[in-house]
């Protein structure tokens, strides 16, 4: 278990969102509006939390974010320059672990799909793929009847990984990497890559 230090306040652009790790069915906009708004009348929001991962040869350190997308997409449109955060040091599966536990006993409540979506992470991972129902429910703040659910709902069974070939298969959903292109895309080429989101991965179309 990470133990996370805190509070302290960073730069608002030192760290790093990953699409991956949002498990919540989807940003609300309304809920950011009204957030921004808040801190802009002087309302100090709970520390978001980030886990310290340290980079190899090709990669730089980062501050990952995992609890908070909505706060700190808040804290962005209400022009704040930092951000109050809690931070622990780990590896890129801490980091997983608890993005998928995140929002289980605070903030805006998960949505079904959101919680899908956080045993999906669970399952998407070679370690956590093998662990049992139960066991992953503790760790996603679900219930093993729901872990049990996913993992039928997408063919998969104890110890096999679920991939994102087959989330697309079953939910039509793009894979991490359409994803992540769209998010780095300029505003004026999103349209675009919506457009042209025919291959199973970015990389297929090479």
């Amino acid at each position: 278990m990470l133990r996370f230090s805190g509070p302290t306040v960073l730069p608002l652009a030192s760290l790093t969102l990953d699409p991956a790790l949002q498990c919540r069915e989807a940003i609300d906009p309304d809920v950011v509006a009204e957030y921004a708004e808040l801190i802009r009348n002087g309302t100090r929001f709970p520390a978001v939390r980030v886990v310290a991962i340290a980079g190899g040869d090709e990669e730089d350190d980062a501050l990952v974010l995992v609890d908070g997308f909505h706060r700190y997409e808040a804290h962005s449109d209400a022009g704040s320059a930092d951000i109050l955060v809690e931070m622990a040091e780990g590896t890129r599966r801490d980091a997983m672990i608890e993005a998928a536990k995140a929002n289980t006993n605070h903030g805006l409540r998960r949505t079904t799909i959101g919680k899908r979506r956080a045993v999906r992470l669970l399952l998407r991972d070679a370690e956590c793929c093998h662990l049992s129902g139960r066991e992953l429910a503790t760790m996603s703040g679900t219930s093993h009847t729901f872990v049990n659910e996913t993992r039928s709902r997408y063919g998969v069974a104890v110890g096999e990984l679920l991939t994102e070939k087959r989330i697309g298969d079953v939910e039509g959903e793009p894979t991490g990497e359409w994803v992540t292109l769209r998010a780095e895309a300029p505003q004026w080429h999103r349209s675009e890559v919506e457009h042209i989101r025919i291959a199973p991965t970015p990389s297929a179309l090479v």
